[in-house]
Order: structure tokens, then C-alpha cells, then sequence
């Protein structure tokens, strides 16, 4: 379960003059959301053997939100950096994408993947490719590879509390579709996309299911703008 953090404060800060926050709080309505969430996984029956957020708070935040609304009174998860957003580089205190000129913008769409966000990047900035290297590799070593869970007879649920562009990442490295298409999968607040992994291999469940917030507040927010504006 891909499961993408519920609404934060870099998620409404419209304003290009507001400072960038890499690590900002969830809202009300992001609480609200990722509630919702948890409530209707009760209703289908669902619980979880593992649940792991990334380390930034409003992952970690709604990843606690989440298990609490399920009725786990005691949340136990792990937080970890391979669940991080993308690391991206700043101009004038904005991520660098967002203060393209018309030019850098067009070499943006048709870079693709590798595009490490142009020449003033910092070293610690990353390309698409490189969040999906380390998501997968995760994915791969902690779950996919792990002697405890391929022991055990059954189904296994885990769960992974992320980001919009983190899980857009993953599942490019899950189903192997065309990388020009990666930003442009929409991944709603709160929302969740299902991976199905057997003998065979991967099998896509659903993709953005966010039906549980409709009463909550608008999750066609970021569809209005650019597919990384608030991260």
C-alpha cells in the first residue's frame, strides 16, 4: 500500500514569496484526510503486518494518524530516509523548479527522469531516477528480500507513508511504464495506490484511490498546478 501523506502547509502556500519548508506540518484537513483513510481500511477488514513512513513529519505524522483511526492504541511503525521525498535544490528560497525561467522550463519537460534540477543544483538534490533507486532498493531489500516475511505462509500487508512525487517514482520502477508519463500521475492527499507482488511478479490493485476524503476537503488541489508544486 503506497500511501501518500494527508494534506500539509506547503500543499496550500500558493504564495511563491512564502520560504520553503522541506519539512512542514500536516493541516487540519490533512489529519482529517489521512483519518479517513485509516476509518475505511477498518470497514474493509484491513489491517496491517508492517507499516513504515518516511522521516519527514508529515509522513511520519500521518503515518501515526493512520494507525490510530485503525484502532492500533500503541502506533509501531518505521520511519525511514528511503521514504523521503525528493531531494531537491533551492533558488531564492523555492524549489528550483518552481523558479524556472520559460527556457529551463522547456529543457525540464523533455529531460525526463535524469533531470537533477539544472546547473546550480546542489549536490544533495536528486533526480527522478535516483528516488526510484532508492525506493525500489528498500522495497527490494526490506520487503521483497526479507527472510522473515518469504518464511511465512499467507498474505502479507505493508504498508509505505510517502509522498506525491516519492510514489509517482515507485511506481514508475513497479510497472515499468514510459518515464515521460511520471509526472503526470496524479497522487492526491491521503490517497492510496495498491501493488500486488507474487511468484510472477507485480500486479497493479488501483492507483490515487482517494474516494475516503470527498467529504473532507478538495483533493483535486494539486491538479491545478505544476505536478511538484508542494511536494
Amino acid at each position: 500500500f503506497l500511501i501518500r501523506h494527508g494534506e500539509s502547509a506547503n500543499n496550500i502556500a500558493n504564495d511563491l514569496n512564502v520560504p520553503w519548508d522541506r519539512d512542514p506540518p500536516l493541516t487540519d484537513r490533512g489529519r482529517g484526510q489521512i483519518q479517513a483513510l485509516g476509518r475505511r481500511l477498518v470497514a474493509e477488514g484491513m489491517r496491517f503486518d508492517r507499516v513504515y513512513s518516511s522521516s519527514l513529519q508529515r509522513s511520519v505524522h500521518s503515518a501515526r494518524e493512520l494507525l490510530l483511526a485503525m484502532g492500533v492504541n500503541e502506533p509501531k511503525f518505521e520511519s525511514v530516509d528511503a521514504l523521503d521525498e525528493i531531494r531537491v535544490a533551492v533558488r531564492e528560497g523555492r524549489p528550483f523548479d518552481q523558479k524556472l525561467s520559460p527556457d529551463e522550463r522547456d529543457h525540464f519537460t523533455g529531460a525526463g527522469v535524469w533531470w537533477v534540477y539544472g546547473p546550480e543544483a546542489s549536490r544533495s538534490a536528486e533526480s527522478e531516477r535516483l528516488v526510484e533507486r532508492r525506493i525500489i532498493g528498500f522495497i527490494e531489500d526490506r520487503l521483497l528480500h526479507d527472510s522473515v516475511i518469504s518464511s511465512q505462509a499467507g498474505v502479507k500487508r505493508v504498508a509505505l507513508v510517502s509522498h506525491g512525487h516519492a510514489i509517482r517514482s515507485a511506481l514508475h520502477g513497479i510497472l515499468g511504464f514510459d518515464s515521460r508519463y511520471v509526472r503526470r500521475i496524479q497522487i492526491d492527499n491521503a490517497s492510496v495506490s495498491r501493488m500486488r507482488f507474487t511468484v510472477r511478479g507485480w500486479y497493479p490493485v488501483s492507483i490515487n484511490d482517494a474516494w475516503h476524503t470527498h467529504d473532507v476537503g478538495d483533493v483535486q488541489r494539486e491538479a491545478q498546478h505544476h505536478p511538484m508544486d508542494g511536494l
